[in-house]
């Protein structure tokens, strides 16, 4: 039907066939294959030992598990992404670009990505990128105009005068950092940068048209409104101040009352920021009921000088050298000539480019530099967009070192089975009592997993795994399946070497007791018989012990107590016959126990002899031989049963049910055959050479 190949072939594994992947092409028609035919369907991401991203990236929804859908997807990207996938054989961690298919949209982001990293690694002749490669975005990104952010720094840019732009842009409206880390401006920056600059060069037109019409409102000064304003916006609260205080002054004399008295705080002789307060918060001067203001040497002296500077370049300008002391209509006055320039100062924008002076940011607006730098932007932007497939070079690159190792931990476990290669599940080798276990695989809650893993039938070590006192514990469970139990058991304790060969100490803390061979099958019930009768014999023996001892002190006593009445001597007993009560007790005396012991002992004796005698005697009548069979007829008749329910017990052991305690949805029974159970738990491999020098050193 299909021609010489097939599309699937399958392999027996201890009686559960397995979808053979030896290779790539294997996989060329998975999507043909139903599910049931897969070992597992779904499992755990903690559960696979390989590189975490390789998992996450597998992990198409984030659930924390790889199912099978999720297989599927990744093997017809693959198929899709790669003409030549001769590396997945390989499981290489390098691509060779002529095998990127082009042709495919997915393939030609990647083939993009691939040849853009290159680029920045200066490997742009070369034919291959590898995983060290993508991974090293310190080494990508240096570039800080091809980075793809959008992000130019100054100490990219050779030409003089853009670099002094981007400074320029940096000084008055700020900066951004890279991902590369260095500093910049972006295309946001820039437009701000270039709508302050024309909003600041609009405003600045005003008062350049302003100047240039005569008697303008807005330069009541001329030239000198700008240095007056600001001598007069220095002082005018205090002295609007003043002409207040001026008319409270008016009413307390009209009232007659006396003026609130201003006092020096006792910390202004103390303290120098109490003697600034104190000045501060005093008038300019004294205030007059006639409302005028005197500028002279009488003023405060904490306002001498902005008083002084008012005087000359704003009253006397704005009300005549001879106006003398100066009323608040006179100060109205010079507010209102004021009121049109304070309103241009009001609609000031692009403040923040002012220090650059006019004439520059003029050069900027009209030139070609804005133009040059949105250019390196863009340049800049459109690497990004090349640099977006970053994720997935990463991806091809990983499924091609893992993608077939997976599928040959999911939709075949051949490496489970195969004596060179290891299970990704497996988290390492197990040094315990002498013996080594190859199948140690993670557990999460010990309780759970010993309740679901009861049914595999095989006899289970729960053990705690730490390295230093300080790092959280794990657990691991490990199968006995093979030889004997020997010492295992709680508290015992032993070595992992993990994966990574690092060492880790480990406790036994729970044990699920099953058949571990047949021989302890076999034994298991004799065990058991052997156990109840040294029971039942040792608590004969302590009641015997118990009874032994308590007759002897009673003897003790009674001799004693004799003894004592012999060195006495006789004592004067009355002439009274013995009752029959005392007749009965010393019958009951320390020789009668002794006479009744050796008459049971004797029976018993002659009992066990009897019997000995009988069989013997029977035996001779019978014949050797056929006591013989009739012995061993006896034997068949209790062990036949035993073995075969020690058979069945052994036939149906399996591991899938430990794997589905774990988190696994499994498909097939995993049957645990002699050829696995040697292979889970294998013999120690001897030096080649190996001397026993048997002779006991101890009996030297």
């Amino acid at each position: 039907m299909f021609g010489k190949k097939k599309k699937f072939t399958f392999v027996n594994y201890g009686g559960a066939y397995q979808l053979r992947i030896a290779s790539i092409e294997d996989l060329q028609y998975l999507d043909e294959l139903d599910e049931t035919f897969w070992m597992a369907t779904s499992a755990p991401i903690h559960q696979l030992r390989c590189d975490p991203v390789a998992l996450e990236l597998l992990d198409y929804n984030r659930n924390g598990r790889i199912i099978c859908h999720e297989i599927r997807r990744t093997q017809r990207w693959l198929f899709r992404v790669l003409n030549d996938r001769s590396a997945v054989n390989e499981r290489l961690d390098a691509a060779q670009l002529a095998h990127i298919n082009a042709d495919d949209p997915d393939g030609a982001k990647v083939l993009t990505a691939a040849r853009r990293v290159l680029s920045n690694l200066d490997k742009a002749e070369s034919g291959a990128i590898t995983l060290r490669d993508v991974r090293d975005n310190k080494a990508i990104l240096a570039k800080g105009s091809r980075n793809g952010d959008g992000v130019i720094p100054p100490d990219s840019i050779e030409d003089e005068a853009l670099r002094d732009f981007i400074n320029d842009i940096i000084s008055s409206v700020g900066k951004v950092t890279a991902i590369a880390g260095n500093e910049g401006v972006n295309a946001e920056l820039l437009d701000t940068f270039l709508a302050r600059t024309k909003a600041f060069l609009d405003w600045q037109m005003l008062y350049t048209d302003s100047a240039a019409a005569e008697g303008h409102p807005m330069l009541p000064l001329g030239e000198n409104t700008a240095e007056a304003h600001k001598a007069y916006a220095a002082i005018a609260p205090e002295v609007t101040a003043y002409f207040e205080l001026c008319k409270i002054t008016a009413v307390n004399e009209l009232m007659e009352r006396a003026p609130a008295p201003l006092e020096a705080p006792a910390g202004a002789y103390t303290s120098a920021e109490a003697r600034h307060d104190y000045l501060s918060a005093s008038p300019i001067a004294r205030p007059r009921a006639d409302g005028r203001l005197v500028i002279d040497k009488h003023v405060n002296p904490f306002y001498r000088k902005a008083l002084d500077l008012l005087h000359a370049t704003v009253l006397t300008p704005l009300l005549g050298a001879q106006h003398g002391p100066f009323s608040e209509e006179d100060w109205q006055t010079v507010q209102n000539a004021f009121v049109a320039y304070e309103e241009w100062l009001s609609r000031k924008g692009g403040g923040e480019v002012e220090s650059l002076g006019t004439d520059k940011l003029n050069a900027y607006l009209e030139g070609d530099l804005p133009n040059q730098l949105r250019r390196l932007m863009d340049e800049d932007l459109l690497v990004g967009e090349e640099l977006s497939g970053l994720k997935e070079v990463e991806r091809l690159l990983l499924m091609q070192r893992w993608f077939l190792e997976i599928c040959n931990n999911f939709i075949s476990f051949a490496d489970l089975y195969r004596y060179e290669t290891r299970a990704m599940f497996e988290v390492g080798r197990l040094v315990i009592d002498g013996r080594i276990f190859n199948f140690n695989i993670r557990v999460q809650d010990v309780a759970q997993h010993s309740r679901d893993a009861q049914r595999a039938g095989i006899f289970l070590m729960y053990a705690e795994v730490t390295a230093r006192p300080e790092d959280p514990a794990w657990h691991i469970v490990t199968p006995v399946t093979c030889r004997h139990r020997g010492n295992l058991g709680l508290g015992k304790r032993g070595v992992l070497f993990d994966r990574d060969d690092k060492v880790w100490d480990v406790r036994v803390v729970k044990v699920i007791e099953h058949p571990i061979s047949l021989t302890e099958a076999i034994l298991a019930p004799f065990k058991k018989v052997s156990t109840l009768i040294t029971s039942a014999v040792e608590k004969i023996s302590t009641s015997t012990e118990q009874s032994l001892e308590s007759s002897l002190a009673k003897t003790t006593t009674s001799l004693e107590k004799g003894f004592a009445e012999s060195v006495q001597g006789p004592a004067a007993a009355p002439l009274v016959a013995p009752t029959p009560a005392a007749t009965a007790t010393s019958a009951d005396g320390p020789a009668t126990r002794t006479r009744d012991m050796m008459l049971t002992g004797g029976v018993a004796f002659a009992a066990l002899g009897s019997s000995f005698a009988y069989i013997t005697k029977t035996i001779v009548g019978v014949g050797l031989s056929k006591s013989m069979l009739g012995l061993a007829a006896g034997l068949l008749v209790v062990l036949v049963p035993i073995i075969l329910v020690a058979a069945v017990k052994l036939s149906v052991r399996n591991l899938s049910s430990i794997l589905e305690a774990s988190g696994w949805a499994i498909n097939a029974r995993m049957r645990l055959t002699y050829g696995l159970a040697r292979r889970l738990a294998p013999d120690a491999v001897r030096p080649e050479s190996l001397a026993k020098l048997r002779r006991d050193l101890l009996k030297l």
